[in-house]
């Protein structure tokens, strides 16, 4: 991201008219539109409802409950439901039991860093409230949980000695979650760094930073492989380098601005902090598919955060090279290499090529990175035109924060951008949610969310007709679980589907978006669309408090459900000509809805399955 300040330079010229790579995507004409709320009213929260072709309230209340169209057609193989959180933001315990500090503890320190002087050292507090976050996650019905692991609290220094009060914390939660049927996610890195490695360069000194993260993985590893089954290296790698090392607006605070930053370079230190990320990840999971995968199974990959990028005239291919210069630059810095083995060639001739100052990788490097991630996890909230305002800026309605636009038709697009990029590799969208535009109001969790709701029925709905529509998607986690400290903007924010009362010891209380979650979930039980472990009936339950008296499900339980599922298909296997007929029916109608999803055209929130639009 740090990269796009190269438009400014008067360097881009060149990159446009240069052949890009063998493994460079052409150029990915949109399929979507960016937003779908035409016709509807958005300030009251409705949504257009193609079950009823009309625009509605998604009340989880309602008794009619409006599905995200084609949300049924994901529902199969391997997809996943879940919720994200990540450790600074939720945890707390600051120095409880033995962790050590970190980079966020000291950044959050130093006056005017964070809004109204906020830190994490209490933030959810879930390093003492986990219980019930796994009896919220039981009671939301989800199956999977992305959570975070402080690399401070397990190893205090960063390397060398292991806290074992903070190992046991992380091992106590992954058996719970496993108790309660929910697999965990665990991510090694959510930004916040040893501060004890932090002074020694941090990410700024590659051979020290790539032996401390493989020390500190191999303890994470032997300590939780035998249950944990999908890794993380890093989170957002492109957020800490634009915003730590080229805006100095996060940990660690360093950009070329001194009435900012103390220190820094604002053009060099992303490039070399993003560089030594990228090493540390191939070597991590080098070590993890040598050493651990053989006998322990698993799947790792990394996380990034993706906006997709488009001129505001859809017909100027000209402006669409740019688009795609940006979106190279933006994602392809860190995801081409795990693909590729190298930076987009776009990229590196627009910084001046193998003399420039984008670092280059060794030949084993290049070895280790090329098909380093087993799925591309990917963090989606909004979309932009090529331009700044007045000619361009966000698209689609402001939420909350600054930045977050609602875009719904972009993450569709973003997911066509990504499949023909890198061949269609398994995506999990390991974060999508947002704040609401009144602040105010969200504090008070009586207050229906239905802006939230709005957006997660969008953003949903595009995700699945890209399903449907040949995009390998195998997962969609809300973020978040909780509301949390949202790193410089403190606890200003709030993206949670449920709600924390900072002034009321952290009480946790479900919101309207939290309820509509569950009943979606529920709704795809009753179906038998969720996925694996989804193939039940509907559940209901009375919030959080329910789920902790409840037990968990017992496997006599589970065993008694699946002998009524395999009876079910029994009697309708002696059928053998029912069943062939309805495997036709069930054929034509998958080829017809695929037909009439080729290329949907919105008008005044109606949609037109078969107009066709050039343009789209």
């Amino acid at each position: 991201a740090a990269l796009l300040c190269l438009v400014a330079l008067g360097r881009l010229g060149a990159a446009q008219d240069a052949p890009t790579q063998a493994q460079d995507a052409a150029i990915v004409e949109p399929v979507a539109p960016m937003y779908v709320l035409r016709g509807c009213d958005a300030q009251r929260g409705e949504i257009y409802c193609m079950r009823t072709l009309s625009c509605v309230l998604p009340d989880p209340k309602n008794p009619f409950f409006c599905v995200p169209e084609a949300v049924d057609f994901v529902g199969v193989g391997s997809f996943r439901w879940g919720a994200s959180s990540s450790a600074y933001q939720i945890e707390g315990g600051a120095s409880a039991e033995g962790k050590g500090p970190s980079n966020w503890d000291v950044f959050a320190a130093q006056p005017g860093r964070v809004h109204g002087g906020e830190s994490g050292e209490v933030a959810a507090d879930s390093y003492h409230k986990w219980r019930q976050d796994v009896a919220l996650l039981r009671d939301l019905g989800v199956q999977d949980y992305r959570f975070s692991i402080s690399w401070a609290r397990v190893m205090p220094q960063g390397t060398g000695q292991v806290n074992a009060a903070g190992l046991r914390y992380y091992s106590d939660l992954v058996d719970a979650l496993l108790n309660a049927g929910i697999t965990p996610v665990v991510c090694l890195f959510h930004w916040d760094l040893p501060q004890a490695l932090e002074e020694k360069g941090g990410w700024l000194e590659k051979d020290m930073i790539v032996r401390a993260f493989s020390d500190y993985a191999e303890v994470v590893f032997t300590a939780l492989g035998d249950r944990v089954k999908t890794w993380i290296t890093l989170n957002e790698p492109g957020t800490v380098v634009y915003m730590g090392y080229n805006m100095g607006l996060m940990a660690p605070g360093r950009c070329s601005d001194r009435t900012k930053c103390a220190e820094g370079d604002s053009f060099t230190e992303p490039l070399l902090a993003g560089h030594n990320m990228l090493v540390a990840h191939a070597h991590v999971v080098d070590i993890f598919r040598r050493k651990y995968r053989p006998q322990l199974g698993g799947r790792i990959g990394m996380v990034n955060c993706v906006k997709w990028a488009e001129p505001q005239n859809r017909a100027d291919m000209k402006e669409w090279k740019l688009a795609q210069f940006l979106m190279e630059a933006e994602i392809g810095f860190f995801t081409d290499p795990l693909y590729f083995g190298d930076y987009p060639l776009s990229l590196r001739e627009s910084v001046g090529g193998s003399s420039g100052p984008l670092p280059q990788f060794t030949d084993e490097e290049k070895f280790l990175l090329a098909g380093s991630q087993d799925f591309f996890g990917l963090n989606f909230y909004t979309s932009h035109y090529i331009y700044d305002p007045p000619n361009g800026g966000g698209i689609g309605p402001l939420g909350g924060s600054s930045w977050l636009y609602v875009t719904p038709g972009g993450l569709r697009n973003q997911l066509h951008w990504i499949t023909e990029r890198y061949g269609a590799p398994p995506i999990i969208i390991t974060e999508n949610g947002c704040d609401e535009p009144d602040v105010d109001s969200m504090a008070d969790p009586a207050v229906p969310d239905m802006f939230r709701i709005q957006f997660m029925h969008e953003y949903i709905e595009q995700a699945s007709i890209a399903s449907l529509e040949g995009v390998n998607l195998q997962g969609y986690y809300v973020w978040s679980l909780l509301d949390n400290f949202e790193w410089a903007d403190g606890y200003s924010k709030r993206f949670g589907i449920v709600h924390v009362d900072y002034d009321n010891d952290q009480k946790r209380t479900p919101k309207a978006s939290y309820y509509w979650y569950r009943r979606l979930l529920n709704i795809l039980r009753a179906s038998g669309k969720g996925g694996p472990g989804m193939g039940f009936k509907e559940i209901g339950g009375s919030g959080a408090q329910e789920a902790a008296s409840r037990g968990v499900p017992s496997a006599e339980q589970l065993g008694a459900q699946e002998d009524e599922d395999e009876a079910f298909w029994t009697r309708l296997g002696l059928t053998g000509g029912l069943v062939l007929v309805a495997a036709v029916l069930v054929m034509g109608i998958v080829v017809l809805r695929r037909r009439e999803y080729a290329r949907p055209v919105y008008m005044g929130g109606l949609l037109r399955r078969r107009d066709y639009d050039p343009l789209l």
